[in-house]
């Protein structure tokens, strides 16, 4: 059985997430998803997703249409938090390490 002082198992290099586009707005999957990566309540991140961009524009680019049908083939990639991120229409998010090799 392993000790509760053993440290949590690390995240892939690459962490996937999905949310639901229709139901969920980008910006707070992102922060949900970055959070779960730092392992840490989203209202603890040390960096605001305002410092990357404006969450309100993220989620005016990837909101479903005027006829209610999902953007599915739109995706923003940006850097966040240290990580470079990319957040999709279909739902779909992922966070890659600092080390991606993306510009600061």
């Amino acid at each position: 059985m392993p000790s509760t002082d053993d440290p949590p198992d690390p995240l892939p290099a690459v962490y996937t997430a999905s949310y639901d586009p229709g139901e969920t707005p980008p910006s707070v999957a992102l922060v949900l998803a970055v959070a779960e990566v730092e392992g840490v309540d989203p209202l603890e991140l040390n960096d605001s997703l305002y410092a990357s961009v404006d969450p309100e524009c993220l989620d005016g680019l990837l909101r479903p249409r005027f006829d209610g049908t999902l953007r599915l083939d739109g995706h923003v990639s940006f850097r966040c938090c240290g990580y470079h991120v990319t957040v999709a229409g279909d739902g779909s998010i992922t966070v890659s390490s600092a080390g991606c090799g993306c510009p600061e």
